[in-house]
């Protein structure tokens, strides 16, 4: 993700991370990402129930708009609206 960052440079951003398989983050992950300006969402994809009850304890240490989908279409529909709110 870091090399994103230099690539992004101070544009709006938002990330979609699609989770195949069963994890979850580190709690201190979302402290540093809360640091990031430029982060304005963070979308999560996952094919499963427990993604989504990861996500929904995740949401406690992330400040910032977060949501869980099923699929990535969603997801990236979700994304462009949140980036549209900001460039206006």
């Amino acid at each position: 993700m870091v090399f994103g960052l230099k690539y992004i440079g101070h544009r709006p951003f938002a990330y979609i991370t699609y989770r195949v398989n069963y994890h979850s983050v580190n709690p201190n992950d979302y402290i540093y990402l809360d640091k990031n300006p430029t982060l304005k969402g963070l979308a999560i994809v996952s094919p499963n129930d427990i993604g989504k009850q990861n996500v929904e304890l995740e949401q406690n240490f992330f400040k910032k708009p977060m949501k869980i989908f099923y699929s990535i279409s969603k997801a990236h529909h979700w994304v462009t609206q949140i980036l549209q709110a900001y460039n206006s």
